[in-house]
This record gives structure tokens, C-alpha cells and sequence, in this order.
């Protein structure tokens, strides 16, 4: 996606349906509340239970505003209640 920032974070959990349901709905929280997002996903990566959240923005004002959202902080709480690490990453320029 050319052209648009990006924020990240990485996570270690044991993931079942029931919590891929739960952070697949606030990501569309995200995406129908958030004015300049492009677009949020979740994907596994190569690590065992190891998880990608990925959001792109149109700019960075948008991606700051993100940042103090409620829908971040219930990400955030979400995956800090199960996870053994988190580790943010942003193309914040």
C-alpha cells in the first residue's frame, strides 16, 4: 500500500476463535470510526502464536489521532490480557 503510514504491533498469544473473534471486531471498530485509515488486519507470522496487527493510514494525523482512541485502548487491554509480549511499531514520520 504505496504511499500510506503504517502502525504495528506484534504479539505472542495463544490464540482461539473466540479471541480472533473479539480483535477482529474492534479492527472494524477501527475501520468504521477511524477517518483516514485505509485499512486494519490481522495475520499470523512465521513464530509460533506469534500475531501481526497492521494499520494503514491515508496520513499522519489520522495515525495519531488512532493512537489516543478508545478502540486502541480496548485493543491494547485485549491483547494484554492474554499475551506474553507486545511490541508497537509506526512509520511516524
Amino acid at each position: 500500500m504505496s504511499g500510506l503510514m503504517k502502525s504495528a504491533m506484534g504479539f505472542e498469544v495463544n490464540m482461539d476463535d473466540g479471541f480472533q473473534i473479539r480483535i477482529s471486531n474492534i479492527l472494524r471498530l477501527v475501520e468504521l470510526n477511524s477517518l483516514g485509515v485505509a485499512k486494519c488486519e490481522l495475520s499470523s507470522v512465521a513464530a509460533p502464536n506469534s500475531w501481526r496487527i497492521e494499520c494503514f493510514w491515508h496520513d499522519q494525523q489520522a495515525m495519531h489521532d488512532h493512537f489516543v482512541s478508545c478502540q486502541l485502548q480496548d485493543l491494547i487491554g485485549l491483547l494484554a490480557s492474554r499475551s506474553r509480549k507486545i511490541v508497537f511499531e509506526c512509520d511516524c514520520e
